[in-house]
């Protein structure tokens, strides 16, 4: 976890102390950017679930996925002048994204830990 934090930590410090502007004027209305930043960090949460790792590591392996994807649009030659650099808004949807999907995971469980527990009582 403490190579996460240090992973996370230069990442960011990458981000800040760029010589380029590279945090993009951005808001937070629900254009299809952002739903698909939404949606897909939602996906890689349940896809890191699935794989059996822990929920604090799917949620942390998500958060970072989306975070390197930003930094990739920094120095991708495909991107349009306008959109290349970090939006704080698409990780803000990212963060929407693996909210809900922990949400929803937490209750599922619960919903599946009290079936189990019905059924081991009858």
């Amino acid at each position: 976890m403490i190579k996460i934090f240090f992973l996370y930590f230069f990442l960011i410090s990458t981000i800040f102390c760029s010589p380029k502007k590279i945090i993009l004027e951005d808001n937070l209305s629900p254009t299809v950017d952002k739903i698909s930043h939404s949606t897909t960090s939602f996906g890689l949460y349940y896809t890191f679930r699935y794989f059996g790792h822990k929920k604090v590591k799917s949620i942390a392996l998500s958060f970072g996925l989306g975070l390197l994807y930003e930094i990739y649009q920094i120095y991708d030659p495909l991107e349009q002048e306008y959109f290349r650099g970090v939006s704080l808004h698409d990780i803000f949807y990212n963060f929407i994204g693996i909210s809900s999907a922990f949400i929803i995971d937490s209750v599922i469980k619960r919903e599946q830990e009290k079936d189990n527990g019905k059924r081991s009582k009858s």
